[in-house]
């Protein structure tokens, strides 16, 4: 079962990457470091204008995709309510919530 399901991840990839119109670029890095992705690349990751991108480092190479914020602690998706904590990390509602009760601090 689970090659099966493996067989239809690769078969769903190679259907989106032939789906591009170029697969792979070669792109040269400005003096600071910067590439431009072609436009197909960021309209394929959904990437518009002003949108964050997420980059990973991963065995084979960097990984380019649209950074969604989540919540550190449950890692929900939408995110709705988002809450600033220490570090930038962003808290959901929920979550905020259980955490003060667990360290007996009331928000008004």
């Amino acid at each position: 079962m689970a090659t099966q399901d493996a067989a239809d991840v690769s078969a769903a990839q190679e259907e989106a990457l032939t789906s591009l119109h170029r697969p792979h670029a070669v792109r040269k890095l400005d003096s600071l470091g910067r590439l431009v992705l072609p436009q197909d690349m960021r309209r394929h990751i959904g990437l518009a204008e002003g949108a964050l991108a997420k980059i990973t480092i991963t065995p084979s190479g960097l990984l380019v995709s649209r950074y969604e914020e989540t919540c550190v602690i449950c890692g929900q998706l939408p995110f709705d309510g988002v809450r600033e904590v220490r570090r930038g990390q962003a808290v959901c509602r929920d979550c905020a919530w259980v955490a003060a009760r667990a360290f007996g601090v009331h928000e008004r």
